[in-house]
């Protein structure tokens, strides 16, 4: 089994962090069950009294190579080594610190610029600084700015030129937790690409999810949206220190967020939170369309089936759930804040709760909510996230956001740092999500003899001209997957070419899935469609066509469209669910409105006539709703 060493480098000032890198290291082992994972640490070293400190470190680092160094700052860069250790020119170092960078980037380029890799993290913490220089005596207060000042010195000369441009790259941090969490995903990220195929493959399915996004159970395969991932648990606690944990993640559609709010953020706090006074994290995800109209009372259901401590409440779930929509902030007190007091009893510690809202413009565009449910809603998610209970996270189409914005409720949700917009993954970030996923199931790209190019390659360059390309790239992914060569596991560049590349994957596919079929199903297509698709009534373009959920009774009343929706659902191109006891359907996505040639002149057709249909939906939904409240 190989061994992978991990040098921790820090002055004495960050042993916080040093403990939290430590567990980080434990967590990862338990992923990674090929290969052992050895922290190196001085605490951990046999430091003999006849040599210093950091001669003893030297002649370890010499004799056992380093794979990953892990350097972290605040507010110290540690003392001088004195004249035993020098720099090459003869200067003294200023701090064993400042002796191990230099050592790990001599080791960098003796191996061909391979390893170690090289992660650097600084603590931007003035308030804590501060805090601690109090504990201290005024004596002491000069020589404590003085080291504070070395270590913002050696930032600045290894990391900027003279014109303050970035030479290396390093991370910013705010407090020990928040460095847990990115130490996690760039260790994660580092591991992968050292270990390469050596390993055997962990993900034994479809690495990819076509059109469906990615839920906590592939946080595995979830790639490309690292740092954004990180950022987000950041603001959620920034949030809750602020006293209101929301963050709305606003995006296009196809963009991913709900699978950065699912696989990213949600698994990250389900499977490794690092902060030590939270015991666990349970998830609720929600849907509004799944709600029959009342979003309230079916968010109350999955709140007892997520927190079942909330049923022992002397309440019916559905006094709760009027109580929730009458008098939130009470309701709160007198039955869900009890539930987690129950719930941290047993758990043995504090129990908290992250609400995902996902395709939170389904409050919008699903007419049987009516405004005062959706207002009851919002201010119901304002008092979750106020409660220092719940964090809330929501996922917002970025054409809808102005119609969010005349909710009250909304604007206090996003106010602040609330609002995170999510924008097309870079190329570097469209990397990783097309190879690492791969390498996870053993997986390779063919390499094109005349050019020398491989697959991988052709899908970046292919997927960097259009930045709404997301959904089409992994269409395309999960379906050379499908295509592969099984012997070799090889994604074929063949397969690629035939598909008609990332933008035409996809509609070819479902086109031909749809002329596969008998003339008589075929001509049932106009009879579902209106079923399964509806018009944003607020807004005009291309853009304002959305899906809807559709019955599935409704889908199959006869035996054609029954043939139809179960091969468009055979394709995976519809998706099923339940809501309530009423079984349901839905295009996957809503790129297949745009790409799939038939499906797209029947919306051009009848443009106006959905939108007639909808503004009607929506005026005996208003009407309904004023005869309920006169």
């Amino acid at each position: 089994m190989p061994t992978l060493r991990i040098f921790i480098s820090s002055p004495g000032d960050v042993a916080e962090e040093r403990d939290q890198a430590r567990r980080v290291i434990d967590s990862l082992q338990r992923h990674y069950t090929g290969v052992t994972l050895q922290a190196v640490m001085w605490e951990d070293m046999a430091l003999p009294a006849t040599a210093s400190f950091q001669e003893t470190i030297d002649v370890f680092l010499h004799h056992q190579p380093i794979d990953v160094a892990v350097f972290i700052l605040w507010s110290r860069l540690g003392s001088p080594l004195g004249a035993a250790i020098t720099r090459p020119d003869g200067l003294p170092y200023r701090s064993g610190t400042e002796r191990e960078f230099d050592l790990m980037l001599a080791s960098f380029e003796q191996s061909g610029r391979k390893r170690p890799v090289i992660l650097a993290y600084a603590r931007q913490d003035e308030e804590g600084f501060q805090q601690g220089v109090l504990k201290h005596p005024v004596d002491r207060w000069q020589d404590l700015v003085a080291q504070r000042e070395l270590g913002k010195s050696f930032i600045q000369e290894q990391f900027h030129d003279e014109h303050g441009r970035n030479l290396r790259a390093y991370h910013s941090y705010p407090e020990p937790v928040s460095f847990a969490q990115r130490l996690h995903t760039h260790l994660r990220g580092a591991l992968q690409e050292l270990l390469g195929m050596d390993l055997a493959p962990t993900w034994l399915d479809d690495p990819y999810r076509g059109l469906q996004f990615f839920d906590v159970e592939h946080a595995a395969i979830f790639h490309g949206r690292d740092e954004q991932t990180c950022d987000l648990l950041q603001r959620l606690r920034e949030r809750e220190q602020a006293g209101c944990a929301s963050v709305v993640i606003v995006g296009a559609s196809g963009s991913g967020k709900s699978s950065l709010a699912r696989a990213g953020v949600a698994a990250a706090l389900t499977q490794h939170a690092y902060d030590e006074h939270v015991k666990a994290w349970r998830v609720i995800p929600f849907l509004p369309s799944l709600a029959s109209g009342d979003p309230v009372s079916s968010l109350t259901r999955a709140l007892a089936d997520t927190l079942p401590e909330l049923r022992a409440s002397a309440s019916s779930l559905e006094d709760i759930a009027v109580g929730f929509a009458k008098d939130p902030t009470l309701t709160m007190r007198l039955t869900l804040a009890p539930a987690f007091l129950r719930a941290g009893n047993n758990e043995k510690g504090v129990v908290k709760l992250l609400l995902v809202v996902d395709q939170l413009e389904e409050l919008w565009t699903d007419v049987r909510i009516p405004g005062e449910n959706r207002k009851h809603f919002l201010e119901l998610l304002e008092v979750f996230a106020r409660s220092g209970h719940i964090a809330v996270l929501a996922t917002l189409r970025s054409d809808f956001f102005p119609h969010a914005q005349q909710e009250p409720a909304f604007i206090r949700l996003k106010a602040g740092n609330g609002h995170f917009d999510l924008l097309p993954p870079g190329t570097a970030d469209l990397h990783r999500l097309i190879t690492e996923p791969a390498r996870l199931a053993g997986l390779q790209f063919e390499r094109d003899q005349n050019s020398g190019r491989t697959l991988d390659e052709l899908l970046l360059e292919d997927a960097s001209d259009d930045p709404a390309a997301l959904p089409l790239l992994q269409y395309a992914l999960s379906e050379l997957y499908q295509q592969r060569n099984p012997n070799q596991r090889t994604l074929m560049i063949a397969a690629y070419q035939s598909m008609a590349g990332v933008e035409g994957a996809l509609g070819k596919r479902v086109t031909e899935v749809f002329n596969a079929l008998p003339d008589k199903v075929r001509a049932a297509l106009p009879e579902i469609l209106p079923l399964l698709i509806t018009a944003d009534t607020s807004t005009s373009g291309e853009q304002s066509m959305v899906r809807r959920r559709a019955s599935i009774s409704d889908l199959t009343s006869d035996d054609d469209r029954r043939k139809l929706t179960e091969a468009l659902v055979a394709a995976r191109f519809l998706t099923t669910d339940r809501e309530g006891d009423t079984p349901i359907a839905s295009f996957v996505h809503e790129a297949i409105l745009r790409n799939w040639g038939q499906l797209a002149e029947w919306i051009n057709k009848y443009h106006d006539n959905l939108r007639l249909r909808a503004r009607v939906e929506q005026s005996r939904a208003k009407s309904t709703e004023m005869g309920a409240n006169p």
